[in-house]
């Protein structure tokens, strides 16, 4: 079994209401692998990836943090994975990621994909913490904007408007291995999160 990690209500229901029950498991029957279906069961491959994204899956209510234990996952798009069964173990304590390390994840996994000159200047001076006004964001949003490619533009967006899950989205978009981004992700969330 491959220990994954879940958000719930308090009530433990997740998307449409599903309700779960600790200790039990609970079985798609349907065929396919589609992400975000009917399908599937939902989760992330580790708590702080979990955290990270939360902002961008989950809105206007409030969640708890669950450990799960799946057979295998079907499909990933580099931020959530997906299974036809999950069992529920115990809820977790959550991390706190702050703002400024959403921030700079977002800015770190769209290094990973830019190629935009004045846009990694911007971004280098952000993370050295040389210059992070709003001007120079500005101005490294509109070079971005030049290439359009969402990933750091988006970056962009969420340092001056803190929407992080957004850039790093785009930027899962960029890898065809998703097994690849996802390990690079999960070492930027935890290289941040440690400082």
């Amino acid at each position: 079994m491959i220990t994954a990690y879940k958000f719930l209500t308090p009530q433990l229901t997740s998307h449409n209401d599903f309700q779960w029950k600790l200790g039990e498991t609970y079985t798609i029957d349907k065929p396919g692998n589609r992400m975000c279906s009917k399908q599937v069961f939902h989760c992330y491959n580790h708590p702080l990836l979990a955290e990270f994204v939360m902002p961008m899956h989950l809105s206007g209510k409030d969640y708890d943090l669950y450990k799960i234990e799946v057979p295998e996952f079907i499909n990933s798009d580099g931020l959530k994975f997906v299974s036809k069964s999950q069992k529920v173990i115990e809820k977790i304590e959550r991390s706190v990621i702050t703002n400024e390390h959403r921030i700079e994840i977002a800015i770190r996994v769209a290094k990973l994909v830019c190629v935009n000159v004045e846009w990694n200047a911007w971004a280098d001076k952000w993370l050295t913490g040389e210059d992070r006004s709003e001007e120079s964001a500005a101005s490294a949003y509109y070079a971005s904007a030049v290439d359009y490619a969402p990933y750091y533009y988006a970056a962009v967006y969420a340092a001056v408007y803190v929407y992080a899950a957004s850039a790093v989205d785009y930027a899962a978009r960029y890898f065809t291995d998703k097994d690849e981004f996802n390990k690079k992700l999960i070492e930027i969330i935890e290289m941040v999160c440690k400082k």
